[in-house]
């Protein structure tokens, strides 16, 4: 056993000690640093979780996620143009045009969702999509064959998307928008570059797409608040996030069209150009940023049959909850929520 002589040590010996254990313990303490930009239209909110010793390379990394998001923002983007970006491929729709590897990825990925969901999931709504927004400023409602003309006759089908030599064929009546795609995707890069970085544990959010990474210090998953619809400072409930795991909603609530003093949602129907109103909200977890920023989207638009049909299709570990319009929840059997005391929507 050993057996300190207090008096022998000496007073400073003693300090000298106590500050070593004091500055062990102030390096090892748990922290998590946590910012937020203005980026795709949204707020994007990072938070890494450390240690204090690790306090300026999580800080340095942090803001190098931010440079991430902001490069998938640049290149997805359909109204500034930027060489290689989406606007890019607009202006030479009609030829092959060479694009960036942001461009590709989130073309291949989803161009086969226009054919799941028969055409109801479309990322050639540029068009149609400044119809709404010019309506919307000019307190105008579109009428349904404004619309249909908007969408022209080529479908995402007829994208040639040559990954060999990163160019793509856009059809000359087409233009993309990429607003159900790039957030989700950006997740995922930005997940990708932190992996690379030796961050093990970390939470993104853009503006309600979030994306888990490892798991906070007390527990192995994030709880992740479900919005209510209705009310923007009430949620349903919470649900747990492990590591790995991606939850998107679709919804009218935060983003939607107001004509005439009546909401129209953001989220457009590829065969009419015009919004559906099935449903409240769609939230999806899933594995993959891009995949739960497209499925909440194409739940959004399809009936809850055809729905299950659709995920049925998919390899993807997907769990779902619908807001009805008559304020029914119907969910999948995974989808574990824990509701809040003052929910007011009922279990079908």
């Amino acid at each position: 056993m050993l057996i300190v002589n207090v008096k022998k040590l000496g007073i400073g010996v003693i300090s000298s000690i106590l500050l070593i254990f004091l500055f062990y313990f102030y390096m090892n303490k748990n922290i998590v640093i946590t910012q937020t930009q203005f980026i795709m239209n949204t707020t994007i909110e990072i938070k890494l979780f450390g240690k204090n010793s690790d306090k300026q390379k999580l800080e340095k990394t942090i803001a190098k996620a931010f440079d991430v998001m902001k490069e998938v923002e640049d290149n997805s983007t359909s109204y500034v143009e930027y060489e290689g970006n989406a606007a890019s491929l607009n202006a030479h729709r009609g030829e092959y045009y060479t694009v960036n590897t942001d461009l590709i990825d989130q073309l291949s990925t989803s161009i086969p969702f226009c054919k799941l969901t028969s055409g109801e999931f479309d990322i050639g709504l540029f068009r149609t999509v400044n119809i709404w927004k010019n309506g919307s400023e000019k307190n105008y409602l579109p009428t349904r064959q404004e619309t249909l003309n908007s969408l022209g006759k080529s479908t995402p089908d007829d994208i040639v998307v040559d990954k060999f030599n990163s160019r793509v064929l856009l059809p000359a009546d087409m233009e993309i928008d990429l607003g159900g795609v790039s957030k989700g995707y950006g997740l995922d890069r930005v997940i990708s570059f932190l992996k690379n970085s030796d961050i093990n544990s970390a939470l993104i959010n853009a503006g309600g797409n979030i994306i888990a990474l490892g798991q906070p210090v007390d527990r192995n998953y994030y709880n992740i608040a479900v919005q209510d619809p209705q009310i923007i400072n009430k949620i349903i409930g919470t649900v747990q996030l492990h590591d790995g795991e991606a939850i998107a909603t679709s919804g009218s609530y935060n983003r939607y069209y107001d004509i005439n003093g009546k909401k129209y949602s953001h989220i457009l129907s590829g065969k009419t150009g015009y919004p559906t109103e099935l449903y409240k909200s769609v939230t999806v977890i899933t594995n993959k940023g891009i995949i739960s920023d497209i499925l909440s989207t194409s739940l959004f638009l399809l009936s809850i049959d055809d729905g299950r049909d659709l995920i049925n299709k998919l390899d993807y570990p997907i769990e779902v909850l619908y807001v009805l319009n008559d304020d029914t929840i119907v969910k999948s059997e995974g989808f574990n929520i824990e509701y809040s005391q003052d929910n007011i929507y009922k279990n079908q």
